[in-house]
């Protein structure tokens, strides 16, 4: 079993003034960053829809509307696995449509779950988390798992656009972030399974706009993370590369997020297709 978990609105910058990811304390976050491989990916594109079809299609696409020749999920549906993906309906269409190479049909093997809680509650992204949570973990705890499980969070990245100047919610945010990721790594070790998390694209981490001191919502360009947590990848590193006080702003990056398909491959023993640019990081 593999597990990607995409944490949106984390991104990778420097420590300081409006950076509310480094301004708040991750127990569970930092210890996995300290024991496991960890690295930087780069974005690159500008909005969430290409930065999914990226992640999905092993391919760094300059746009969001390049139909790639074929998919992570198209891979594994011919493989005979099953796969399973719950987001939210914030980003239905980018788990959905954009991860599986710009097509609706479901390939053979394949679930979805999209959660979308009573609209007009003040918390409705935290309803909406929590439901995504329980979905994410019924799913991994189930005796018919599927081998390759998706669970995007949009959680933070809502909570950004919504209390921007409000960092003490914000970091309330990444402390619920980093209980609920112990829940799903107990879960994951459980079934012997690798837990892989990263994001599509960060905005909690620039909060303020150190040119013009306003308040910062927008999509950064910034790095994200990306950690592999199982039992053979304990004390290993990415590109012989460690974070040293697990600060991921000195490490340089060692790929993009298209490198995220060929990696998930690997770690399910499939063949990484030749129209896939992006490499395994676990090499």
């Amino acid at each position: 079993m593999v597990v990607l978990v995409l944490i949106d609105g984390w991104g990778i910058a420097p420590h300081g003034e409006g950076n509310a990811i480094t301004a708040t304390d991750m127990p569970f976050i930092s210890r996995l960053i300290k024991e496991y491989p960890v690295a930087a990916l780069e974005t690159g594109a500008p909005d969430w829809n290409t930065r999914y079809l990226a992640m999905g299609s092993g391919i760094n696409t300059s746009g969001n509307d390049e139909i790639p020749a074929t998919t992570l999920s198209a891979v594994i549906s011919q493989a005979g696995l099953r796969q399973f993906k719950v987001s939210d309906s914030e980003r239905y269409a980018a788990a959905t449509y954009f991860f599986n190479g710009l097509t609706e049909d479901k390939p053979t093997g394949e679930s979805w779950k999209i959660i979308s809680e009573k609209s007009g509650l003040a918390n409705k992204a935290t309803a909406d988390f929590r439901a995504v949570l329980k979905t994410g973990l019924q799913e991994i705890k189930s005796a018919e798992a599927a081998d390759f499980i998706v669970i995007s969070f949009s959680y933070l990245d809502l909570v950004v656009l919504s209390d921007a100047d409000k960092p003490e919610i914000v970091s309330k945010a990444v402390q619920v972030i980093d209980k609920s990721l112990k829940s799903i790594q107990a879960e994951v070790e459980n079934k012997g399974g690798v837990l892989l998390i990263s994001s599509a694209g960060g905005n909690a981490e620039q909060l303020l706009n150190l040119r013009t001191e306003e308040i910062d919502k927008n999509l950064t360009i910034n790095p994200v993370p990306f950690i592999v947590v199982g039992e053979d990848y304990k004390g290993l590193s990415i590109g012989g590369k460690d974070a040293p006080d697990n600060d991921l702003s000195v490490l340089s990056p060692a790929g993009s997020i298209a490198d995220i398909a060929p990696t998930v491959l690997t770690l399910l023993n499939l063949e990484i297709p030749s129209s896939m640019t992006g490499k395994n990081l676990l090499d």
